[in-house]
């Protein structure tokens, strides 16, 4: 919602080019005095109102274009967001790359507890990391589990996703009493965390055959080698189209097995 002077205004022109270019959300604007004052926008402001944690934001002038995006983007969703179906890809399709996942449960007492912690941390790290909660007692949560070889005894407890790695980190104690989670992601930011592998041990064998066979525990030593070009097949073991690409792969292999500065692998994704 834009609280302008009038149709002349700069702000209210940047409004507008912003309204044309963001299908998916409402807007609307108003120059009218009375209704400014009514809600504290004497000043020429822009508010976004949700129904959820924070009813309402505001970016006050200056208004440009840039900064009404960034604005935008940093406040479309929820401060903290429950992980599911619909909300999945809004997630995923934001600029923020750095997730901060709580995994909680709705049947301890403590659960509404481990959210206002949760939003607090948000609130911190507002437009650097999106908050993200699974309640690991919905059923269809129990995947996300699987994925990070978790188990419900291990929560509550975080994670934070780096997309652009992409990097998984964990805290150095899943003791939920010893967590400080404000000092987890600013450590992680300032490159103080260490990322966490979620990795089998690797094979005896994995150098064995043309194409070789990485894990967590060796992709960065083999797949960022800068002396090497590698070219890493990530797979799920249970898709028959991933199942379509293994003898291709393997003749792959075949054919640069003897070049030294070439190195072609493969690595199962579900495991990792």
């Amino acid at each position: 919602m834009g609280f302008f002077e009038s149709k002349s205004s700069g702000s209210a022109k940047e409004f507008l080019k912003v309204a044309d270019s963001i299908e998916e959300l409402t807007f609307a604007l108003t120059y009218n005095q009375q209704l400014r004052k009514t809600y504290n926008a004497e000043k020429e402001t822009v508010s976004i109102f949700k129904q959820s944690d924070e009813n309402r934001v505001d970016l006050l002038d200056p208004i440009d274009e840039d900064r009404l995006k960034e604005f935008i983007e940093v406040n479309r969703l929820p401060l903290i967001i429950e992980f599911g179906p619909e909300m999945a890809p809004k997630i995923f399709e934001r600029k923020i790359k750095k997730h901060l996942v709580l995994f909680t449960k709705s049947e301890m007492e403590a659960f509404e507890d481990h959210l206002d912690a949760l939003k607090e941390v948000a609130k911190e790290f507002k437009g650097k990391v999106i908050s993200i909660y699974i309640d690991v007692d919905v059923e269809a949560n129990k995947k996300v589990l699987d994925w990070f070889k978790m188990k419900r005894s291990d929560c509550p407890t975080v994670r934070l996703i780096d997309l652009e790695g992409p990097m998984n980190y964990k805290p150095d104690s899943d003791d939920w009493k010893k967590l400080n989670m404000k000092k987890f992601v600013q450590d992680v930011l300032d490159g103080k965390q260490k990322p966490y592998f979620i990795s089998e041990d690797i094979p005896e064998d994995w150098d064995d055959r043309p194409v070789k066979i990485l894990v967590g525990k060796n992709f960065d030593e083999i797949a960022r080698d800068q002396r090497r070009n590698t070219f890493v097949y990530f797979y799920a073991p249970w898709s028959d189209k991933c199942k379509e690409l293994f003898p291709v792969w393997d003749a792959l292999g075949e054919k640069f097995k003897k070049k030294s500065d070439v190195v072609i692998a493969k690595i199962d994704a579900t495991k990792k």
